[in-house]
């Protein structure tokens, strides 16, 4: 309930005309509703923007090591009468067997993927383990001649499907394109010389 004043308001003072006004103004802004004001910023999740990438293949040198590891290894269980049965099978197996067995893991390792170093290491011991042990009755000879085919099958395929599978990563589209070499450019500016006689040359400079 508001209360009104009779206020004599007097036309020689324009004090008291102020006054009038000052009343009048804080009467109509206390019984007024405050402005709605809307959100100042919508809220939501921040959108990340990732830069576009391209698939790139690291696989060859998972072929170059742990293939050609698997290779030495394999000849040397396979191709002797008896597995590693002569010296030069015997240099094959310790050049070839270390080199198989890490090769591909480190090769995880050093482009940075953990996790595949570590499946790419078990898959190099499992699958000729396995095949192995799956070939034993296959050789009428003795089950160790069937073990050592199994086994070196195994190694010539765990490489190939490792590179094939594994060997993959997703890099920037721009460094995907500076590996492929740089493009030849030529830069052309403006040059200007003073020289000590008090002459101005004007020239083009080139880069290539």
């Amino acid at each position: 309930m508001q209360r009104f004043r009779r206020v004599r308001i007097n036309r020689a003072s324009p004090h008291v005309t102020l006054l009038v006004f000052g009343l009048t103004s804080g009467t109509y802004a206390h019984g007024a509703e405050p402005p709605k004001t809307g959100p100042t910023e919508a809220g939501g999740e921040t959108e990340i923007i990732r830069a576009p990438t391209e698939k790139s293949f690291y696989g060859w040198k998972i072929l170059l090591t742990g293939e050609l590891g698997g290779m030495l290894a394999a000849a040397s269980l396979a191709l002797p009468d008896s597995p590693i049965g002569s010296t030069p099978a015997s240099v094959s197996f310790i050049v070839g067997a270390p080199l198989y067995a890490f090769g591909g893991p480190i090769v995880h390792w050093t482009q940075g993927y953990f996790t595949k170093g570590l499946l790419s290491a078990g898959a190099n011991i499992a699958v000729p383990l396995v095949a192995g042990l799956a070939a034993m009755g296959t050789s009428s000879e003795s089950h160790t001649r069937g073990f050592a085919r199994g086994a070196a099958v195994g190694m010539l395929i765990v490489p190939i499907i490792d590179a094939l599978v594994l060997g993959w990563e997703d890099v920037p589209r721009e460094l995907g394109s500076a590996r492929a070499g740089p493009r030849n450019a030529i830069a052309l500016s403006p040059a200007v010389e003073v020289r000590a006689e008090g002459c101005m040359v004007w020239g083009v400079r080139g880069g290539f």
